[in-house]
């Protein structure tokens, strides 16, 4: 097994990503498994909800498609079925951090890395939470969902909505029957979209 150390950064944070490639699952098939851990790369504290993917690629006559996991509260992720071959990974963790670019920001069943507090939620977000006027001048619709049975996901995303509330910022949040599963996110989804081409 090799270890491999490979830095990523965005405008939100620096981030470290240890990749482990296991042996092979199926020597025959070409396949393994890719795991690993993200990591913040000033603190070394632990990233959640980071998307690591392989993208698609061609292989022989085949299109091989994309693949990828989401890191757990531990940071670290898994993917099955990953091709035996040099691959590269992509790490991305998309916030805040770009609202010259992005004015709409839906997230169903998100999460939020470490030790939520009012006071590291004012650190990390400070740039969103210091200026309100300017953040609801860029921000055209900040809208959160989580379903009713996670329990630990409500309570980050009512602490999070209620520090953007208290801060003069509008933003949504709701909670939809179910689980972490695609039937609550699809229903977000059908929820969702007629906001974003509200007039």
């Amino acid at each position: 097994m090799r270890n491999r150390v490979r830095r990523f950064t965005s405008s939100a944070a620096a981030l470290i990503m240890s990749v482990a490639f296991g042996a092979p699952l199926y020597a025959q098939s070409g396949v393994g498994v890719i795991e690993g851990t993200v990591k913040e790369a000033g603190s070394g504290r632990p990233i959640e909800g980071v998307t690591v993917s392989i993208g698609a690629f061609r292989e022989a006559d085949r299109l091989v498609p994309a693949m990828g996991a989401l890191t757990n509260r531990d940071g670290n992720y898994r993917i099955v079925n990953a091709p035996v071959r040099t691959v590269e990974l992509r790490a991305r963790l998309i916030g805040f951090s770009r609202l010259d670019l992005f004015h709409y920001i839906a997230t169903f069943s998100g999460s939020f890395s470490g030790t939520m507090t009012t006071e590291t939620l004012e650190t990390d977000f400070a740039d969103v939470l210091n200026d309100p006027v300017l953040t609801n001048g860029a921000l055209k619709l900040f809208w959160s969902a989580c379903g009713t049975d996670e329990a630990r996901l409500i309570a980050q995303n009512k602490q999070f909505a209620s520090l953007l509330a208290s801060k003069g910022i509008r933003q949504t949040f709701l909670t939809i029957p179910g689980g972490h599963t695609w039937h609550v996110w699809r229903r977000n989804l059908r929820d969702v979209l007629p906001l974003l081409f509200a007039k």
